[in-house]
């Protein structure tokens, strides 16, 4: 077996690559809101509640069709920017991601019973647009969490703070099997770029070291979880998020290449990760990033610590 210090020393011109790459690609695409910015966010998410309260008094007792007219003749909703992805119920417990995160025939990780899930993404990680796993709140309205809750952003400090916190301890708890739901979702690649699928191949290898008693940690695997709310990096007022229920996008990153070598990968699937995760970079800038209308994503670790 070729020692570390070696193979250090033949990928040594991976090593800034792939840590600057990382880095890059997070602040490109996230940020953290101000004390000031989040008091608004507040605000916001106030009248958001306002107006989602007159929709669904208004339709009381209608029909589905008539609750569709209603929903279709809303300009200027605050309670997302696709129109069609707001129930015509008007119940969040309705939204597409609730509806999916509680069908029994979902592959999902428990986080919180009755509470918080991970579920898959539609979409191949990293091919596209898609971060990786989802973490959803399929009861919106509850006296744990609060009523009508649309976003991550809700009602009060003491409210947001409490979400995100359990959110994140409750990722860490089961993040093994989070990765393992991720790496399972990877598997389903179609295509034939090799690149990509020198990826798989890698975390696959990541997953076997995983599931033979290591930690993420020591193959140099880390997280970072997103959210999207009423806001992007220097503009806030009108939703950036399609599916108005709390949902968390997580992206698992490279943090440690030494730790990853360890773990027996092949240089060409380092080399291969360089040239994914450069293209996803691109396609990411576009609608969520400084390369296109700015970055969409709230860093939900980054934000926890500051909130602490």
């Amino acid at each position: 077996m070729e020692k570390v210090e070696n193979k250090l020393y033949k990928f040594n011109n991976l090593i800034s690559k792939i840590s600057d790459l990382e880095k890059f690609y997070i602040d490109t695409v996230s940020f953290i809101p101000t004390n000031k910015e989040i008091e608004y966010l507040i605000l916001i998410s106030n009248s958001a509640n306002r107006e989602l309260k007159v929709l669904q008094d208004k339709s009381l007792n209608k029909s589905d069709d008539e609750k569709k007219t209603i929903r279709d003749s809303i300009n200027n909703t605050l309670l997302s920017k696709i129109k069609v992805l707001i129930p015509i119920t008007f119940n969040l417990n309705d939204t597409i991601l609730v509806k999916t995160g509680l069908n029994p025939d979902t592959t999902k990780i428990e986080l919180q019973n009755n509470y918080l899930y991970i579920i898959n993404d539609r979409d191949i990680p990293f091919e596209k647009t898609s971060n990786g796993p989802n973490g959803v709140l399929v009861n919106t309205n509850s006296n744990l969490y609060g009523m009508n809750r649309i976003n991550l952003f809700h009602k009060s400090i003491k409210s947001t703070k409490k979400l995100l916190k359990k959110y994140l301890s409750s990722r860490n708890k089961n993040i093994n099997n989070i990765f393992e739901l991720f790496v399972g979702k990877l598997n389903t690649y179609s295509g034939n770029d090799i690149d990509m699928l020198n990826v798989i191949k890698m975390f696959n290898i990541i997953l076997l070291n995983v599931q033979s008693g290591k930690k993420l940690y020591d193959c140099g695997i880390s997280v970072v979880s997103f959210c999207q709310t009423w806001m992007k990096k220097d503009y806030i007022g009108l939703p950036q998020f399609s599916v108005p229920s709390p949902h968390f996008q997580t992206r698992f990153y490279v943090n440690n290449i030494k730790k990853l070598i360890k773990c027996e990968l092949a240089e060409q699937m380092l080399l291969s990760y360089i040239k994914v995760i450069q293209r996803f970079t691109l396609n990411m800038q576009p609608d969520y990033g400084i390369g296109g209308t700015g970055q969409s994503f709230i860093n939900l670790d980054k934000l926890n610590q500051m909130m602490k």
